[in-house]
């Protein structure tokens, strides 16, 4: 299907239960719910990663996460899809607002407009400049760019774009601190920014009513977001293959923490996962994994590329038999890595295991690890060819953010990339 547009919209901490079609119980969203409908895939996915450092960069090049765990992109020669369809007459475009994916970082190669919301001034001196990003992080209602802007600045850039296109948008509504009370104005931020950080740094500590606050502030903001991605798709028509999905899920107080720490159970692994692609109705079928987003546009869109990737093209039989996918996080000490099926999980962290039969145990509460048996072999296999065909080659030691200027700082901060 070659000349065919493209749009690829990520959504930060989307978990799985956070999509009406996936969830009775989930927040109303019917842009997505409808895109879901006619979709050749409306099912979950395994995030390649829990944070949005690695998964990001793992999902756009179908590169394993941990090649990302001490590199930013731009320390990287790795091709993404924006890359690759550029260089196959496509006009390209990334818009979005998470420092994370900035041109600092590398993220701006590749692409033919590329827009992040760091485009802040710079002031004579230092110090000048450092007060006014200070000012500026008080005054500003939100430590991203919300979604209707975001949106905005997608739908002008459709306007003027040569078909084909590739426009990929990352939302960040749905990332911590959760609006509370919007109609309250700062006396929300800064309420909101409050409990958030509470939750995050001392979980401990966070209430049950606390608890239900967070829940509603973030179903709110899901809320919003699906309103801004229907906004978006009725500006492509129904012709444009449409991928949406979330870079990873979030977490509250399942497993003791807050947001999206570094753990690799379901509510930070899975998330929802529409694939929409016109003329194709039968693709394999899971599990899936994140990873398998770019083969597959490459393959729908008779894209050729020398790039081996390691995801899978879902519109190929041959890999209708998978019955696991993977994926991983890290510590300061080790790389854990997921294995997943659709019944079971192993979680491997240096020699330490936990092992959940999914079937009996959907919210991995009760660690089988100690009462091994057929299935923990078979894991513990798949992890072992993993890891022997696989050079990890992580330190164990983050990189950190370079020398980064006082805007990018602040901005890492508020969204509590830094402390």
């Amino acid at each position: 299907m070659p000349h065919q547009n493209v749009v690829l919209v990520t959504v930060d901490s989307l978990r799985r239960d956070s999509v009406r079609f996936l969830s009775e119980s989930s927040p109303q969203t019917p842009a997505i719910d409808d895109r879901a409908d006619d979709a050749a895939i409306a099912s979950t996915t395994t995030t390649p990663s829990t944070h949005t450092r690695a998964s990001v960069p793992a999902i756009l090049s179908s590169q394993y996460a941990h090649n990302f765990f001490n590199h930013f992109f731009g320390d990287t020669e790795i091709p993404h899809l924006g890359s690759i369809l550029g260089e196959h007459g496509y006009e390209t475009a990334g818009i979005h607002s998470n420092p994370l994916l900035s041109s600092f970082f590398g993220y701006d190669e590749g692409f033919g407009t590329f827009y992040d919301s760091m485009n802040e001034v710079t002031l004579p001196s230092e110090r000048l400049t450092t007060v006014y990003s200070k000012i500026k992080r008080l005054l500003r209602r939100h430590p991203y760019e919300p979604a209707d802007e975001i949106t905005d600045r997608a739908i002008e850039w459709l306007g003027t774009a040569s078909e084909p296109y590739f426009l990929w948008v990352h939302y960040m509504d749905p990332h911590g601190p959760y609006r509370l009370d919007p109609g309250r104005g700062y006396l929300d931020k800064f309420a909101s920014e409050r409990l958030w950080y509470k939750a995050v740094r001392s979980p401990e500590a966070v209430t049950d009513r606390e608890n239900d606050r967070l829940r509603e502030g973030y179903r709110n903001e899901v809320e919003f977001t699906d309103a801004e991605i229907g906004r978006l798709l009725s500006a492509v028509g129904n012709d444009t293959a449409v991928v949406l999905t979330g870079d990873h899920g979030e977490e509250f107080g399942e497993h003791g923490g807050y947001s999206h720490s570094k753990k690799l159970y379901d509510e930070l692994v899975q998330v929802p996962f529409v694939l929409d692609l016109p003329t194709v109705t039968e693709p394999v079928d899971g599990p899936y994994s994140s990873l398998d987003i770019v083969p597959t546009l490459c393959s729908y869109l008779d894209i050729e590329t020398d790039v081996e990737f390691v995801g899978d093209d879902l519109l190929d039989d041959t890999h209708a038999d998978r019955k696991h996918v993977l994926t991983e996080t890290n510590t300061d000490e080790a790389v854990t890595i997921g294995v997943r099926s659709s019944t079971h999980k192993l979680i491997a962290k240096g020699d330490e295991r936990e092992f959940y039969d999914l079937r009996a145990d959907p919210d991995e509460q009760s660690d089988l690890s100690g009462r091994e048996g057929e299935a923990f072999d078979r894991f513990e296999s798949i992890l072992a060819q993993f890891r022997a065909s696989t050079e990890i080659g992580y330190s164990g030691v983050l990189d950190g953010y370079g020398d980064i200027d006082p805007h990018t700082e602040d901005r890492l901060r508020d969204l509590g990339y830094m402390d």
